[in-house]
C-alpha cells in the first residue's frame, strides 16, 4: 500500500490517485533517465543535456515555435534545426548563404548582457507587432499568407 493513499480529501480524490499510482507503476520505464536508455543502444551521449535541462529545452522550443503561428511541418522542422544550431553554436546554410554564429566572448560579461537585452526587446517587439497588425493573427490558410509568401524571392 502507498503511504499517500488515504490524504486525499474526497473519495473522487483517492480513486483518482489509486489511478494514476496504479498508471505510473505499469509504466516506470517511461521514468527513467532517456541518456540510459540511448547509451544501452550504442549512442554516444557526453554531450547530451540531463532529462532536466531537456524539459527546460523542450519548454523554450514551444515558446519560441508556438506563440500564436500556425507551422507547416517542413517549417516546425526547419526552425527547430536553426534553435538547435544556434545553441550549439553551428553554422546554418540558408538561401541566402551561410549563416555563422557569433562565437566571440568577452570575460567582462557584456557581450551576454547585450544579447540577453536584444532578446527580451525582440520578444517584446514581436509581441507588440502581433497584437497591432490584425493580418499577422491570422492562420496560414488565409489570403494574406498565400500572398506573401507569393513574394518570397522579391
Amino acid at each position: 500500500m502507498n503511504s499517500a493513499v488515504g490524504t486525499m480529501a474526497t473519495p473522487e480524490g483517492e480513486t483518482k490517485l489509486e489511478a494514476f499510482i496504479a498508471y505510473i507503476t505499469n509504466h516506470k520505464e517511461a521514468l527513467r533517465d532517456y541518456k540510459a536508455w540511448l547509451e544501452a543502444q550504442g549512442i554516444d551521449t557526453h554531450r547530451l543535456c540531463t532529462m532536466g535541462a531537456s524539459e527546460g529545452l523542450m519548454s523554450q522550443f514551444a515558446a519560441r515555435l508556438k506563440q500564436g503561428r500556425s507551422w507547416s511541418a517542413a517549417g516546425v522542422e526547419a526552425m527547430t534545426q536553426w534553435i538547435i544550431a544556434d545553441k550549439d553554436r553551428l553554422e546554418v546554410k540558408t538561401w541566402f548563404g551561410q549563416w555563422v554564429p557569433n562565437r566571440e566572448t568577452n570575460g567582462s560579461g557584456r557581450k551576454a548582457l547585450e544579447t540577453k537585452t536584444r532578446k527580451r526587446l525582440t520578444k517584446q517587439i514581436v509581441n507588440d507587432v502581433r497584437d497591432n497588425i490584425p493580418y499577422m493573427k491570422q492562420s496560414s490558410g488565409t489570403m494574406i499568407h498565400r500572398a506573401l509568401k507569393g513574394l518570397i524571392g522579391f
